[in-house]
């Protein structure tokens, strides 16, 4: 055999030597794979698992990262009732119910005094023993709860008489101003007999010559008293709203809101 004959069988041994290194690897890749072995990283790119490639039941909630599923990451509307397992929804895992404030303490509404001083407004309890103290709350499901009674009587201020009647006087029926985030987007209005109650939406109510403000609670007869238990409304911003939750500039037409409400 030639020299340049047993270069080239050289060539070729060595050729064959590296398939079969190469062979052997792959196989043992291949077999650490099926055992359970890591053969390196991968990247995550690489990976594009849907959700109809998994198995029904396939993802337990033990399989779940504590924390991994947010709020963002569900589908609008994807969590229904019927999704929900009977007993799952506790009143542990709801949000916190809120405490009814007082109004009058520290932190919360100052009650009014007719902005001169001439309708001092308290506490029902003053009066009444046995009723609640005005107070509000808002619920886990964006309803705002008033209860209690407030009561006004005459002040040594102004022109010394409690009467929102009088011209320039509208100041005299307002008990209190809700905060922002208590108020209703638009004002209600709840008849009680001889009285109305008044809750002004987040625009000021305009009456005639006279403009409530904005979260204003009114009564136009200081006298009999602010009754409130059991008005509720939804606050402004709620995403529970089943009305226009848009109020408009508060201007309307004065004169019929303050002939509505029996002011002139």
């Amino acid at each position: 055999m030639d020299s340049e004959t047993a270069a080239k069988f050289q060539q070729l041994e060595r050729r064959m030597q590296r398939t079969r290194r190469r062979s052997t690897a792959l196989v043992a890749a291949m077999a650490a794979m099926l055992l359970g072995f890591s053969v390196g990283p991968v990247a995550a790119n690489h990976l594009n698992v849907k959700t109809s490639d998994l198995t029904k039941g396939a993802v337990t909630t033990p399989k779940i990262k504590n924390q991994a599923v947010t709020t963002k990451k569900l589908k609008k509307n994807a969590v229904k009732t019927s999704r929900i397992a009977n007993g799952a929804v506790t009143t542990a895992k709801l949000t916190r119910e809120e405490k009814y404030r007082r109004v009058g303490t520290p932190g919360n509404p100052a009650y009014r005094n007719g902005g001169q001083g001439d309708c001092i407004w308290q506490s029902g309890v003053s009066v009444i023993p046995t009723v609640g103290h005005p107070s509000f709350r808002v619920d886990r499901f964006g309803v705002v709860h008033l209860s209690g009674v407030a009561f006004a009587e005459d002040g040594p201020g102004g022109d010394g008489v409690c009467d929102p009647d009088d011209e320039g006087e509208t100041a005299d029926g307002i008990a209190f101003i809700l905060p922002t985030g208590y108020r209703p987007a638009t004002t209600q209005i709840y008849p009680m007999g001889d009285v109305t109650v008044i809750v002004v939406g987040t625009s000021p109510l305009v009456l005639g010559p006279s403009t409530l403000p904005a979260g204003a609670v009114y009564s136009n007869w200081p006298g009999f008293g602010l009754p409130m238990d059991g008005i509720s409304f939804e606050r402004a911003g709620s995403p529970v709203l089943s009305r226009s939750s848009v109020p408009g500039d508060g201007t309307g037409d004065p004169d019929f809101a303050a002939r509505l409400l029996g002011l002139n």
